[in-house]
């Protein structure tokens, strides 16, 4: 038993340490981890004391005793490879609603990952029989010791220790559960695995007490909408993790953006040519998008676009791929205010994040005139599905023979070029049910993606300008209207939708209308999350935009100046 507890503490420390050196978790986290699998480590010592003290024969015994212990080491395994990956990909711990959804379909997730399957399952493979080896070598029987670890010298009947600690927790309850609630509002990983994140005082990124304070200064804006009769159609379209300079739209050399190419040359799009988001992470871009405020003044409860549009009169619509209510809380920003909600990980018969079916809901769905959509795509993303008509871009998955950099690039640039054939099939809809020609379409992004810079990939963690660099598209019949194609940011979206409806811009919103001419900005950028470089400053003046970037004390460390 001791060599088995041994081998237990050994893989907490050395994954404690990958962790810490792999993500943003703060050195106080790791501590109350440590904590959290002591007591846990505590409540195996002590199962396999009272499964050993059971009056039945020892086979018997032994094989509860394996399947116990094994229990045990398999799921401290999964849990640490799923907390180590989901830091490395996204500088947070997963959670286990979110990882039951991919675990469902998980010869469809294998599909989708820009890896060789082959590779992916033969790894898997060697792991689980490297860990059955170990677990094989460690696994505590009723023969395995000879001498029992089990306080040998004590006359005292060894069931009183348990029954002593048990009978202590339940005098102190109240105060278990104070401990256990501060220490899950620090996010200790195995309490955000398995309950998910809790919202309350200084936990949630975007559901903390500042956050609720700073939305209740929106309360005057929020009382001065009127509504009104709508006399246009908006919808919103977010392809998550689209960077503009992989669009043909905006010069890329391979002909990703067919349709929006189309569109381009026709005259019937507007292109503003250099657009930025305010973070690298999805839950800060979407916050700047909805509420036109920097990250730091953002407030979940203030006013939204989703609740102006709403407000105004328009009946609102979310169409989204992927895992919103689960994600962190994400659809919190914007759910509360929808008249028809649909995200296609609640749909029984969606087996991974496929922007198809999300198609195939918004075209099934009669929408009159005067709304407002929000529709969240997500072909470009890692964790998208990449139909296989649209991959021509080949290799896109990393095998022995295949670079990662070519892999990876043309895996992003098919996602790209599904996202366009969506984006496409919507306008179909839109024209097909007479509601096109009155309808003002915007297409963006919540932030850029990492293709190789700084030898980094995916997106989240340090402020980098690929992170930052986004597409700003807007279909309109009326082109002349927009002022600004110059230079823009995510804040810019809702006030502009509010003026071309007829609104005058709420004084709560930061952003500035497109409808204005081009004017210098400071768009203060953050990564949402604790990382190397956080922070940062994105300024246009000139002709010229300069990006500095910060520590996490707020000093420079670094300056980038282009000119367009």
């Amino acid at each position: 038993m001791k060599r088995f507890l041994l081998t237990l503490a050994t893989i907490t420390l050395l994954s404690c340490f990958l962790i810490f050196i792999s993500s943003t978790y703060e050195a106080i986290v790791l501590v109350y981890h440590a904590i959290v699998m002591g007591v846990i480590y505590t409540g195996v010592y002590y199962a396999n004391l009272i499964l050993r003290s059971f009056p039945i024969v020892p086979k018997q015994k032994n094989i509860f005793i394996i399947i116990l212990n094994g229990i045990i080491f398999y799921a401290l395994i999964f849990f640490y490879l799923a907390t180590l990956i989901s830091n490395a990909l996204w500088k947070k711990t997963i959670t286990f609603s979110i990882l039951k959804n991919y675990i469902h379909n998980l010869g469809g997730v294998l599909d989708i990952v820009p890896i060789e399957k082959w590779i992916i399952l033969t790894t898997l493979l060697i792991f689980l029989f490297l860990i059955s080896l170990l677990f094989i070598k460690i696994v505590p029987t009723t023969t395995s010791e000879k001498k029992a670890f089990y306080f040998p010298n004590w006359k005292t009947p060894k069931i009183f220790i348990p029954a002593l600690l048990f009978i202590c927790a339940l005098f102190s309850i109240e105060y278990l559960k104070k401990a256990k609630r501060a220490i899950h509002f620090a996010e200790e990983p195995l309490l955000q695995f398995v309950f998910g994140g809790m919202w309350g005082l200084e936990n949630e990124l975007a559901f903390d007490s500042i956050r609720y304070s700073n939305g209740l200064k929106d309360s005057t804006c929020i009382n001065n909408i009127e509504g009104r009769q709508p006399s246009r159609n908006v919808i919103l379209i977010l392809i998550d993790g689209l960077r503009a300079d992989h669009l043909s739209t905006y010069g890329y050399t391979r002909k990703t953006t067919p349709f929006l190419d189309s569109l381009l040359q026709s005259k019937s799009l507007i292109k503003v040519k250099h657009s930025f988001s305010p973070s690298t992470m999805t839950i800060g871009g979407i916050a700047g998008m909805f509420f036109s405020k920097d990250w730091t003044e953002f407030g979940f409860n203030g006013l939204s676009l989703m609740k102006f549009m709403q407000q105004s009169g328009f009946k609102t619509y979310a169409f989204l791929t992927g895992f919103h209510r689960d994600w962190y809380g994400l659809s919190a920003l914007y759910r509360g205010s929808c008249d028809f909600y649909y995200e296609s990980s609640k749909n029984p018969e969606v087996k991974n994040d496929d922007d198809f079916i999300t198609l195939r809901e918004f075209n099934k769905t009669k929408i009159p005139h005067g709304f407002f959509a929000y529709i969240h795509l997500l072909s470009v993303h890692t964790l998208g599905k990449r139909h296989l008509h649209f991959r021509p871009y080949q290799p896109d998955k990393i095998g022995f023979s295949v670079p990662r950099e070519i892999a990876l690039v043309n895996n992003y640039d098919n996602g790209v070029l599904q996202a366009d054939y969506v984006v496409k099939q919507i306008f179909h809809k839109l024209k097909t049910e007479n509601l096109l020609n009155n309808s003002t379409i915007v297409i963006t992004s919540d932030h850029g993606e990492m293709l190789g810079e700084e030898d980094t990939w995916g997106h989240g963690g340090n402020v980098h300008r690929a992170l930052l660099n986004i597409p700003l598209l807007i279909f309109d019949q009326n082109i002349d209207w927009y002022k600004n194609t110059e230079a823009a940011t995510l804040k810019d979206i809702a006030p502009t939708i509010a003026t071309r409806i007829g609104s005058e811009v709420p004084e709560c919103w930061e952003g500035t209308s497109l409808n204005q001419p081009a004017n210098t900005f400071i768009l203060p950028v953050n990564s949402v999350e604790e990382c190397q470089f956080p922070f940062g400053n994105l300024s246009y003046q000139n002709n010229t935009f300069k990006l500095e970037i910060m520590n996490n004390k707020h000093q420079k460390i670094k300056e980038v100046i282009w000119h367009p």
